[in-house]
């Protein structure tokens, strides 16, 4: 699977697994989300922001509610470990988006 971001430059993901934890950083509610490896990190992307401060190593996709609107949560992790919940150890970077 690959995904494209903005400017172009584009990450291959491979699922490790779906799982059903807290994965929302907003509230303690468990929901369940698809890990994928990044193979490589994209580097800068547009106006010079990055996934991580470091190497994204992987991406974790969950939907939420907010205010009746549904969003489709990324949770960035860096480090060598797959990351269980939204608790683990290489948390940098989370992202929400308005699904239509």
């Amino acid at each position: 699977m690959t995904i494209t971001f903005g400017n172009g430059k584009k990450a291959q993901l491979t699922s490790v697994g779906a799982s059903w934890r807290q994965w929302d950083d907003v509230d303690g509610k468990k929901v369940t989300a698809e890990v994928f490896k990044v193979a490589k990190d994209p580097g800068t992307l547009l106006n010079g922001n990055t996934l991580c401060g470091k190497a994204a190593k992987y991406l974790v996709f969950h939907e939420s509610l907010s205010f009746g609107a549904s969003l489709l949560g990324v949770a960035v992790f860096e480090g060598s470990k797959e990351p269980k919940d939204i608790n683990s150890p290489g948390l940098c970077g989370t992202f929400n988006y308005s699904v239509d």
